[in-house]
């Protein structure tokens, strides 16, 4: 009895390790996703602190260094910077806008219009009034607020987009519209016009410019329906109308900047592959949304350098171009 006794011990504890790490190797493999949305929510709140007690400039510098040294959470900073933006509306209403910062696509700007849209009844005139002329990342900024406080209504989103008074204006409007559709969190705040089975449904029956912006917005939602299937997407650009396809194509490039920021030469060489117009206009995006998440053209002139000849003017032209919107960098 002894003998047997022992060796059928050690074969119960060999199974309880060996239960116990695959366990441990389940547990570490679906760990980082999670982790990722810990690690954003202390950071919001850790963030949201730190707006009551020592301002938004001390929150968004340290903001700063929390995405710098943690890439993961750097693919997130747009939405945290959002969460920045409705702390510090909290504390200091429309005066957080003197501490404006564009970093992260100009999140913290976004935060701040949503909940002040949030907060208002007479939508029509804060039109008017919210931005001023020129600001078109304020204008990009409305129509989150829109969003925000008609609880994802496109159209009539939109239709408040049409009341200002230039047709850039009107486009930078529905730029922030379609941004927060395709990028909604459908958990917390529902829209009705995502269909899984059709990416580019709110898209049809826009105007023509209306119709280019949602289609640079649709492909981050596809790539989010179908993670990594990068050929796909491009495969799913050349299916919808013809007009707005270009347009599809460098949202591509934009999206997957921003899925790899911590790699911006994956979405180079991403676009490298494409021929012809396809590359340009897939350069064009990438380069654009690395400007814009760094608030920074230099940023993207030193990854210029760099590139293939046939992608390099593309990309040192679209950084050049932004310095308008970022005069002091």
């Amino acid at each position: 009895m002894k003998r047997l006794f022992v060796p059928l011990l050690n074969i119960a504890i060999l199974t309880l390790v060996l239960l116990v790490s695959m366990g441990l190797i389940f547990t570490l493999s679906h760990r980082k996703p999670k982790d990722v949305m810990e690690r954003y929510e202390l950071a919001k709140v850790k963030l949201a602190e730190e707006v009551k007690s020592e301002g938004p400039v001390a929150a968004l510098d340290d903001f700063r260094t929390i995405v710098d040294d943690d890439k993961e959470l750097s693919g997130l900073c747009h939405g945290l910077a959002h969460e920045i933006g409705h702390s510090a509306y909290d504390a200091y209403g429309m005066d957080a806008l003197q501490n404006n910062d564009d970093i992260c696509g100009s999140g913290y700007l976004h935060g701040i219009i949503e909940k002040h849209f949030g907060d208002i009844t007479d939508i029509t005139s804060a039109m008017k009034t919210t931005c001023k002329e020129n600001d078109g990342r304020c204008f990009h900024a409305l129509g989150h607020g829109l969003m925000y406080a008609l609880e994802n209504d496109v159209p009539e989103s939109l239709s408040y987009c049409k009341t200002l008074r230039t047709s850039s204006e009107q486009n930078q409007c529905a730029e922030g519209i379609f941004m927060e559709n395709f990028a909604t969190d459908e958990d917390v705040h529902h829209s009705d016009y995502l269909r899984e089975d059709d990416p580019f449904f709110p898209c049809r029956g826009q105007t023509p410019a209306f119709m280019g912006v949602c289609a640079f917005y649709a492909p981050r939602y596809f790539l989010s329906l179908h993670p990594g299937a990068y050929d796909d997407a491009f495969a799913w650009c050349g299916t919808i109308d013809r007009e707005p396809r270009p347009a599809c194509v460098k949202g591509i490039g934009s999206a997957v900047m921003k899925l790899h920021i911590d790699d911006p030469s994956f979405a180079f060489n991403l676009c490298s592959k494409q021929e012809g117009s396809a590359m340009t206009a897939c350069t064009e995006g990438a380069t654009s949304y690395l400007v814009v998440h760094y608030a920074s053209p230099t940023v993207a002139e030193a990854f210029c350098k760099a590139l293939p000849q046939a992608q390099k003017s593309t990309c040192q032209s679209i950084a050049e171009e932004s310095r308008t919107f970022y005069p002091a960098e």
